[in-house]
């Protein structure tokens, strides 16, 4: 339960996550009836309140299983074959909340939950979308990407590279937005700032990647 900008930041990037098939639960628009959560103060007690849901698929969070530096954890992390992939994707969609709060362990894999601070967090709520495209946002998982060693990180980049002008660079924004706002009453132009801000992102994300993880000489042109 949230703002309307945090529930729409969830279904989008739920939404996009399914059409990439990345390691990340089906995404639900819930709606709860009045009276029906009278112990949330979050929940409006009058009238229908729009939530954001993730199908169950069991499991533990990272920081219910793990601690946040353990060697257990970053051995986890750095051979789980979608971190470049889920990196990218944070990095594309401005998702500085890749905390192990919102890392799924079921089964012996990895999966991911918890988009609603995509699209610069708090920063959002401060200005257009349009003057965040190309900002830098803290990246979690790229953080650890840093351990690597750096013919290891040069062919990640380059693999991450293929990623976003291949399979990301098809996927259907306008769909996805519209998917994602269908049930919510919109601020003007909306739907335009957040298709525009997801397509010009996506050119620039290699980029911002390659100076986060320090290969300059990897930036290729877009």
């Amino acid at each position: 339960i949230g703002p309307n900008s945090a529930l729409v930041a969830e279904l989008l990037c739920g939404v996009l996550a399914q059409a990439l098939k990345l390691p990340a639960p089906e995404v639900f628009l819930v709606k709860v009836q009045p009276g029906y959560l009278p112990r949330s103060k979050m929940a409006n007690g009058n009238q229908t309140t729009l939530c954001v849901g993730t199908r169950d698929i069991g499991g533990d969070t990272f920081a219910q299983l793990l601690r946040e530096h353990s060697t257990t954890t970053n051995s986890l992390l750095q051979e789980w074959p979608e971190l470049p992939r889920v990196t990218a994707f944070d990095e594309w969609l401005a998702n500085p909340d890749r905390n192990l709060g919102n890392l799924l362990y079921v089964a012996q894999t990895i999966h991911i939950i918890d988009h609603a601070e995509a699209f610069g967090g708090s920063n959002r709520e401060l200005y257009p979308l349009s003057e965040l495209t190309d900002a830098e946002f803290s990246n979690l998982l790229g953080e650890r990407m840093k351990f690597f060693e750096s013919n290891k990180l040069a062919t990640l980049l380059a693999d991450m590279d293929v990623w976003l002008r291949g399979i990301a660079a098809a996927t259907d924004i306008p769909t996805a937005v519209e998917c994602a706002l269908g049930e919510f009453d919109e601020q003007p132009n909306q739907r335009r700032e957040l298709i525009d801000f997801i397509t010009k992102r996506l050119s620039i994300t290699h980029t911002l990647l390659c100076r986060r993880l320090g290969h300059p000489q990897l930036m290729l042109a877009s």
